[in-house]
């Protein structure tokens, strides 16, 4: 069986735009088959860009699991001088990635690897909407790998929803860092 988060040479191309608007911008992203939510952003995706763009965001930013790259691409388009890294384990997410960024004419480092094994920076921000479907023992680990790659004072900000777990995520994040709250849950997502 095929996931997003596997890249699967037999998936047939068939390319999506992916369109939204965040502050007053519109974005157009080319997606594709084989990559999280290919035809359409993500509700709880878009939710979170609407609570990150309301946060005073600097320096050394990574999107972790950027996929098709929503995320630091839009983020890289509304604050130019984030140094932002977008890192996926899927090539043809990162091959759209590139396309997206080349098409907004904005530079981000674009960096193949699962989870945190090609990286070596520590980051002020670090950006995760968690594969649900790889399994806590993954997404854990994943936690656990953010912890050691923040800055002092650095935020790790994830989206999750409820019936996903939410509340048990926050229960085991509780174990890694000092301060765990919730910035804003809404109900329909």
């Amino acid at each position: 069986m095929s996931h997003y988060f596997i890249e699967d040479p037999s998936i047939k191309n068939h390319e999506f735009h992916i369109k939204y608007r965040i502050n007053d911008v519109d974005f157009d992203l080319l997606s594709n088959n084989g990559v999280f939510s290919k035809s359409s952003i993500d509700k709880g995706t878009y939710f979170f860009l609407q609570e990150l763009v309301k946060l005073p965001l600097s320096n050394k930013v990574l999107d972790l699991g950027c996929g098709y790259g929503v995320v630091g691409l839009t983020l890289k388009v509304l604050f130019p001088k984030l140094d932002m890294t977008m890192v996926d384990i899927n090539p043809s997410c990162l091959n759209l990635v590139r396309l997206n960024v080349t098409k907004y004419g904005i530079e981000a480092k674009i960096i193949e690897s699962n989870s945190y094994s090609n990286l070596l920076d520590h980051y002020d921000y670090v950006l995760l909407n968690p594969p649900i479907s790889c399994g806590k023992e993954i997404i854990y680990n994943m936690y656990r790998e953010t912890y050691v790659h923040l800055n002092d004072n650095g935020h790790f900000l994830i989206v999750i929803r409820k019936d996903k777990g939410a509340l048990s995520h926050k229960k085991y994040l509780e174990t890694l860092f000092n301060k765990v709250s919730i910035l804003n849950k809404i109900k329909d997502i």
